[in-house]
Order: structure tokens, then C-alpha cells, then sequence
């Protein structure tokens, strides 16, 4: 079987040259070829690159990416090359212009991929096909190729064709209104703000696409991924949304005191989950008299004074700046996070001790500050670049093509599979992580076949098996945690004390016999066992190990500590979520799932290094940077207009109609459609379909004087909308070229026609819980799969100890009674 440095050999030999200058990054020696618009795709490729790979941009000629013109307006003109969204979303990357309606455009891209590893698109399903550019043609000239295809509903099913933009994407994947329907006459929810739905799309099909290219030293053949847009937002949600599928009253228990309180200047997340971080929110209070009351000392009698407790709370806090409140909780252990927007993020110490806002130079935007990526990397440190103009690199990659087509082709890495291999299958996790953020990165990799041995021990129980953000305290004893059980499913359970000098030995043991290493405690910790990165060097020299943690293991607030609502508040991303006229969104556990998912990304592109270079790496990842890179464009708009981004609810900054309208309801229970309009032409198949002659004035006859009389204009198309069954609207405005889709939630998604037809939910069988069914991997690829549940607590501690470690029965004994095993 050829390695990817021989395949890479060969490739530059063929094309008659080296492959341009790469700066340093993990995936050095990579070559990609994107051809795609907007933000999923470009994001999944932009990853890749600012990671090393050398990732050409095809664009349309003199057109280019839409997303060039996606604003802000300067001076009101709209300048390609001064689009926030462009630059962030493209760093890195070379701009190739072809016309790929001409044969001499796609023969050009079929010789550029056939140099590739990896193509990603985000064409509608079919039109590579059309094009003579679909993955049987593309894969018969270079077996080896991945082909990452990401679309908003995925390749097959009953929505395959529909087209969506975010607003749509992002309120049928179940995030907008997760715990259940919006009620007949409540308002509809708000999307999150930006595009964090594309983005989610793209880190998504990221995983899947470094997947399937380790995948292929297993197989000895490429691989067609199969990203639907929608999947990978349900696979952020399926905490939440995945208990509607196994549960009568997934949400009902009560929560405890906490959530976004009221500060002088703005708004504060103060998260009181456990019994010493209320106590430490006291002692920031000064001890109030109130709080020293009975009922004040559990958590069920603070639930029974909510109202009061939020009440006494926020009269503290309003005498205090958000500044104030912060640093005083987190001194005394409490969760806390001002609700920061971007002029204030760009400006936070934190981050900026870091490195991870870079200054980048264009010749056209001029100096910006750039995040950069969450993870850093201690053998490969990010050294991005900036955007390419339109068409920068045309003439050099035209070159590159013409080199190619007159030498011969590259070797084929096989044009039958090797093996059977899952695409991870041999790599081995030792995964301390717990609760919600840590547990999602592991679960995707065993997802790849990866064996995931999950250290966990009865003296420090698994926060995710005692306690549920979504459900209050825990249901049923601990090995029966819905929570636990869904983010856990394929893994492995060892029982070992690492307050033991035993246990801590066993631990290296299985290091040893590991290539990865995953973890999320507060920074310092596992060091203080004496388990740090550099100690496990000592058993394991190329060892891959990841830590995560609040706003990253360094900088002047790296000890602070935070949940999925903290790092979402201090990334600048609930700033911008939620309708203007009230409070913000306080995203939670989605958030969660975020940061394990780039934990994943990472942890692929540290092994891929590895895999080149022999070497391991010690990565340190920021969930709150997690999120600010997930919004990424939103900090060069403020750049390059000064104006502040707020909080728009469902509305565009451009486009009209863009929101979410009811539709006939069945009691109390309303449905709703959410309806985008991108351009005149959909405008004009939109007013025909609903047929109000109101429509025809001249007050929606431009985007201009739609967005300036938008109200009236959601009056209109809500009056159309009540009459109708929502289904059938989305049907008629899918058939005339509108984007329009369902406001999903976990209730509907799990009998949606299109989530059954795609088989999105699959049954897993537990022995205590019996059959659950789960939100599957968010990829259409061979060798991904959910096929065994969550592990009982110490499940496998014989295997691991007896079959890894090779220990005699005698010995594990021993260990156990002495509770090194516990």
C-alpha cells in the first residue's frame, strides 16, 4: 500500500514541478480543490488550509464566490475584494477562475483532480454528474481521490433538491426550537446569529473528510462523503433532540438558579450547576443574609424560589459592571461570562495573550486582525494567509494544468480496497473527558472506528451520568443517564483511581499502547497527577494529546472556568443571537458538541502529521475561541465598516422576505415555515405563487424597497401562509426555486419524511435501557457507523487490564481491592 508521501511524490513528479511554497501545518502535502460558495464548503476547505494544505479555489470568471459580495457595503458600494465573509472564509487558499460550462473548463478541473486528495463541492445533487465531474468519473481517473459533497439535505431522499439558505438550514435542523414546537400564536424563535449553521456544515464534513483520507491508508481507495447540512446540526443537537425518540418527558424536571443575568452596563452568564459553584456565587455576593436561609442550602429549594433568587440576583448585579461580576465569580470557582460583542472580543486580553487574532496584510482591505484557529498546535503553529483576489492564481494553476495533461498520469493507489478497515480502525483514544464538550470529539472518531478506552472512576463519577443541563438531576442510577448514554455510545469503560499512584501507573501503561490522548479538566490538573503531555512523552514519544478547556490552558484567565453558555457569551456569538427587542440567546449545549467537534478536527489533523512525520503533538484548544472562529467573517465586517453587529432575529441585512411565518395549526400546537428570498428572480416566482396582487406594488418591486418595507411585507406573506398546511408551502415554493423549509424541532424531526428516508435515526441496544435510537454519524461513508451503546460504569475493565495491559486475573484483583481499580 503507497503512503500519502508516495502518492504526493508522484503527483508534483507528473505535473512537472513542485507544488507551490507551503507554510508549515499539520496537513502540509495536501492538495485540495474546492469548488464552492457561500460558507460550508469554503469553511470545510479553509480549514484544511490554514492547517498546511494547499487548497485551490475555483471561481467563476469575473463573477467569483457570491460571498465576494456579501458585504458590508463601503462607502455603499459592494467591493469583491472587501467582503468580510470572503476573507475570513478563504485564507490560505489560491483563486482559480474557470468557466466550468465549457469542456475546456472541465477538463481543467478533471486534471486538477486528478493531482487532488481531496475535492469538496457544494453543488446541488446531480449537477456534478451533468457536468461529466461527478465521483464515478473523477474516482475512475484517480482512485484515490475523497470527494466531499456538501449540500443542504444531502445526495439522496425526498429534499435532495431543495435548495436552502441559512435561515432555512438552520431552523430545520431542530437548534431554533429543540425542547418543543412553538405554541399556535407565540412569536417565532430566533436563528443564532452569523452563519453558524453553514458553519457547523463545514467543521462537520471537515471530521468526515480527514476521516475518510486516513481512511484510505486503511483501504487503498478514496471515498465519496456525504455531508447533508441538516444532519450535521441534528448531530450538534442530539443530546437535546435525540430524547424525543426515547423518552415520554425528556424535559421534565425542572433547573436550578442561573442563566443570563442583568449587569450596569449589559448581560452576565453566571451557571450554578454544582453545590460549590452556588456557594462561590454567595461568597462574590458578600454573603447575603437571603442566601443564608434553609432553603437556600439545596438545590430544590432554590428551584422553589426561582423567582425570587433571579430577583435578589440581578438587583446585585445591576449595581455591578459585567466586568466585575466576571472576575468576581470566577475567583470564587463560579462559572461566569459577560456578554461580549466583537469590538469587545478583538479587544479582551484573553485571546490577544494568546496570538489568536493574527494581523494579516491585503492589498485591498488593508491591516486586519484575523482569528486564526482554536487549537495550537506545539510542533506546527497556524501561519495562514491572507484571501486570494479573484482569478489571483489563474495563470499559475493553469500551468500546473497544462504540465499535467502532458505527462503521465499518477500511479493509482489501487482500484480495489485493500481491506475492510473502518477508517480509524487501530487507532486507540485514552479519553479522560467528561460531561458534554469532550465526550462529542471522542464519539466522532470512535464514530471512524476508532477504539475508545473512557478512564473514568467511581471516586470522580462522570458529570454527564449524575446530572443533565437538559433534564435536571440524574434519572435512574448511573448508568442510565440519557445524556451519558448518547454521548458515549461505542466507547470502552475503565475504572481507574487517579488519586492512586496504582491507578496513575496503570494510566501510563495504556498510553503506552495509545495514540491519542483526550482530555477537558480545568488546565493543570492531569500535570498536578504528574499525566501531563511531557510525562507521557516519556512512555509514548509520538503520543497525540488534546486539552480542552474554557478560553485555553494559557494566557492571564486560563484557569478560569466555563459551560457551553460561558464560552458562547465570551466569544462574541451571543451577542449577535436572538431578536433585537429581547434579551439574547443564551446558546447551551449545541455549543458543547461544537467544540468536541473541532476537537476531532484537530486530533485528525495531528495524527495525519503524525502519520508524515512520526511526530505527536501536545494541542491546546479554546472553546470560547472555538466559537468566536465560528463566526469568524462577523469581526472583519466590524473591521471594515465600524459598525457593531447586533442581534437581527430572523431577518437579513439585505435580503426581504426572510423569516418565519405560521402556518395552519392543529390546535395548540403551530407550525411554522421559514421563507428566504436571495434574488429578483425568486421574488418574482414567490409573488406568483402566492398570488396577492398587494405583492405588485412598487414598494417590493427591488431588494432595496423590500428590506425598507419588510413589515408590510411579512404582513402579506403571513396572511398567505395561516391558510395553508406547511407542508404544502414548502412543496409549492420548493417546486417555483424558493427557499423554503419546516421549523423542525425534536418532536417532528424524528418523523419527518425526509430525516426517516435518510435513516438518520438508527437503534442501539442497551442492556439496562434496552432498544434507544440515536442521532447516526453526520456522514454518508463507508465505515461510519453507531452499532454498540454507552459503556456500564467499568464495563471493560478485564478487557482493558487483561487483554491491553496483559495482567493476570491475580493481578487485577489486587489492583482492585487496593482501588487503583475503582
Amino acid at each position: 500500500m503507497e503512503s500519502t508521501e508516495t502518492r504526493e511524490t508522484e503527483k508534483k513528479e507528473a505535473s512537472g514541478e513542485a507544488s507551490p511554497a507551503q507554510h508549515a501545518g499539520p496537513l502540509a502535502g495536501l492538495r485540495v480543490l474546492e469548488w464552492g460558495e457561500g460558507v460550508a464548503a469554503p469553511y470545510c476547505a479553509k480549514l484544511l488550509a490554514d492547517f498546511g494544505a494547499d487548497v485551490i479555489k475555483i471561481e467563476a470568471p469575473e463573477k467569483g464566490d457570491p460571498s465576494r459580495f456579501r458585504g458590508p457595503q463601503i462607502d455603499g458600494e459592494l467591493d469583491p475584494e472587501r467582503s468580510g465573509s470572503f476573507l475570513y472564509l478563504n485564507t490560505s487558499k489560491r483563486s482559480a477562475c474557470l468557466d466550468l460550462e465549457t469542456e475546456e473548463g472541465r477538463e481543467a478541473f478533471r486534471t486538477l483532480a486528478n493531482l487532488a486528495d481531496i475535492v469538496i463541492e457544494d453543488r446541488k445533487p446531480g449537477e456534478l454528474g451533468r457536468l461529466g465531474l461527478g465521483y464515478e468519473v473523477l474516482s475512475t481517473r484517480n482512485p484515490g481521490l475523497i470527494l466531499t459533497s456538501i449540500t443542504p439535505f444531502g445526495q439522496t431522499g425526498p429534499n435532495a433538491q431543495h435548495t436552502s439558505e441559512h435561515l432555512n438550514l438552520f431552523h430545520s435542523g431542530g437548534h431554533s426550537s429543540p425542547f418543543t414546537m412553538v405554541g399556535a400564536g407565540q412569536r417565532a424563535p430566533a436563528r443564532a446569529g452569523g452563519y453558524l449553521g453553514e458553519y457547523d456544515a463545514g467543521l462537520t464534513a471537515a471530521v468526515g473528510t480527514l476521516g475518510a483520507l486516513l481512511g484510505r491508508l486503511q483501504n487503498g481507495r478514496g471515498e465519496h462523503v456525504d455531508c447533508s447540512k441538516q444532519e450535521a446540526m441534528m448531530c450538534l443537537e442530539r443530546v437535546t433532540i435525540g430524547r424525543f425518540a426515547n423518552e415520554e418527558n425528556p424535559f421534565g424536571a425542572g433547573r436550578g438558579p442561573g442563566g443570563l443575568s442583568k449587569a450596569k452596563d449589559g448581560w452576565v452568564m453566571l451557571t450554578t450547576l454544582e453545590k460549590h459553584q452556588w456557594e462561590g456565587l454567595v461568597r462574590a455576593m458578600g454573603n447575603p443574609e437571603w442566601a443564608q436561609a434553609d432553603w437556600c442550602a439545596t438545590p430544590q429549594g432554590r428551584m422553589e424560589h426561582f423567582d425570587e433568587v433571579e430577583a435578589r440576583k440581578n438587583a446585585w448585579g445591576e449595581s455591578l459592571m459585567r466586568e466585575e461580576i466576571y472576575h468576581a465569580a470566577q475567583g470564587e470557582g463560579t462559572p461566569a461570562a459577560p456578554v461580549r460583542n466583537v469590538a469587545e472580543v478583538l479587544e479582551w486580553r484573553q485571546p490577544r495573550a494568546r496570538g489568536f487574532f493574527a494581523e494579516i496584510d491585503h492589498p485591498r482591505a488593508g491591516t486586519l486582525q484575523v482569528p486564526t484557529a482554536a487549537s495550537q498546535f506545539s510542533k506546527t503553529p497556524w501561519s495562514g494567509r491572507r484571501a486570494p483576489l479573484l482569478g489571483e492564481h489563474t495563470d499559475e494553476v493553469l500551468r500546473e494544468v497544462e504540465a499535467a495533461a502532458n505527462a503521465a498520469p499518477p500511479r493509482a493507489s489501487g482500484t480495489e480496497p485493500l481491506g475492510a478497515r473502518r477508517p480509524l480502525e487501530g487507532i486507540r483514544i485514552v479519553d479522560f473527558t467528561w460531561a458534554w464538550a469532550g465526550p462529542q470529539g471522542s464519539l466522532l472518531l470512535g464514530m471512524l472506528g476508532a477504539e475508545v478506552i473512557k478512564v473514568e472512576s467511581q471516586a470522580r463519577l462522570d458529570h454527564a451520568r449524575v446530572h443533565s443541563l437538559t433534564a435536571g438531576s440524574m434519572q435512574g442510577g448511573i448508568d442510565e443517564s440519557p445524556v451519558f448514554n448518547d454521548l458515549n455510545l461505542g466507547k470502552r469503560s475503565v475504572t481507574l483511581n487517579l488519586r492512586s499512584e496504582g491507578g496513575r501507573d496503570l494510566v501510563k501503561q495504556l498510553v503506552a499502547k495509545s495514540d491519542v490522548v483526550l482530555q477537558n479538566m480545568r488546565p493543570g490538573v492531569l500535570d498536578k497527577l504528574g499525566l501531563g503531555y511531557d510525562d507521557l512523552c516519556e512512555v509514548k514519544p509520538d503520543i497525540v494529546m488534546l486539552s480542552s478547556s474554557a478560553v485555553g490552558a494559557t494566557g492571564p484567565e486560563g484557569r478560569y472556568a466555563g459551560y457551553a453558555p460561558t464560552f458562547a457569551c465570551l466569544s462574541g456569538i451571543t451577542s449577535i443571537s436572538g431578536h433585537a427587542d429581547e434579551p439574547p440567546i443564551a446558546l447551551s449545549g449545541s455549543v458543547d458538541l461544537r467544540v468536541g467537534t473541532m476537537s476531532a478536527f484537530a486530533v485528525l489533523a495531528a495524527l495525519h502529521h503524525r502519520r508524515r512525520t512520526g511526530e505527536g503533538q501536545d494541542i491546546d484548544l479554546s472553546s470560547t475561541e472555538t466559537m468566536s472562529a465560528m463566526m469568524g467573517h462577523a469581526f472583519l465586517d466590524y473591521q471594515l465598516s465600524g459598525e457593531v453587529p447586533e442581534r437581527m432575529g430572523n431577518q437579513d441585512d439585505r435580503m426581504a422576505p426572510h423569516g418565519c411565518y405560521p402556518c395552519l395549526s392543529d390546535g395548540d400546537v403551530g407550525r411554522w415555515v421559514s421563507i428566504a428570498v436571495a434574488n429578483d428572480a425568486q421574488w418574482e416566482a414567490l409573488r406568483s405563487v402566492v398570488g396577492d396582487s398587494a405583492l405588485d406594488a412598487d414598494d417590493f418591486a427591488t431588494e432595496k424597497a423590500r428590506k425598507a418595507n419588510e413589515a408590510a411585507l411579512d404582513e402579506r406573506l403571513e396572511a398567505w401562509t395561516r391558510t395553508r398546511a406547511p407542508q404544502e408551502i414548502v412543496e409549492v415554493l420548493q417546486a417555483a426555486g424558493v427557499s423554503a423549509a419546516l421549523l423542525q424541532s425534536g418532536v417532528t424531526l424524528e418523523d419527518d419524511p425526509h430525516v426517516a428516508a435518510r435513516g438518520a435515526y438508527v437503534p442501539v441496544t442497551h442492556p439496562l435501557l434496552g432498544t434507544l435510537r440515536s442521532v447516526r454519524p453526520p456522514w454518508r461513508m463507508r465505515g461510519a457507523k453507531i452499532d454498540e451503546p454507552a459503556p456500564l460504569l467499568g464495563q471493560h475493565n478485564d478487557y482493558v487490564l487483561g487483554e491491553i495491559l496483559g495482567l493476570s486475573a491475580d493481578e487485577i484483583a489486587r489492583l482492585k481491592d487496593e482501588q487503583s481499580v475503582y
